[in-house]
């Protein structure tokens, strides 16, 4: 966080008004699970060409998923591990790919 944007108005706004419409993680509810938003975190990662004040580049997210997710675009994070039934998150899971397609 040691980019000076996140001290704005602008960001301090526009933060408030993503956690004000989406206060459940946006990433704990694709796995099934609901927790409590406290930070919000950009889809694609700046660093990766996300925009900064972007609307539709930030997403509610909990501490734990915003810091387990660091540089990696949503959609890498999401594919990784099962949901709260054992179901593997990817797409492209073997699992996926056999009978239960």
């Amino acid at each position: 966080m040691d980019d000076p944007r996140y001290h704005t108005a602008q960001w301090k706004k526009l933060r408030a008004i993503v956690l004000r419409e989406s206060p459940l993680c946006h990433y704990c509810k694709q796995a099934g699970r609901v927790t409590v938003a406290t930070t919000v975190d950009h889809a694609t990662p700046i660093a990766r060409g996300g925009e900064f004040f972007d609307r539709a580049n930030l997403r509610s997210a909990c501490e734990n998923c915003n810091y387990s997710k660091r540089d990696q675009t949503e959609d890498e994070f999401l594919v990784k591990g099962c949901d709260v039934n054992g179901i593997p998150l990817s797409p492209n899971h073997p699992w996926r790919q056999a009978a239960h397609g």
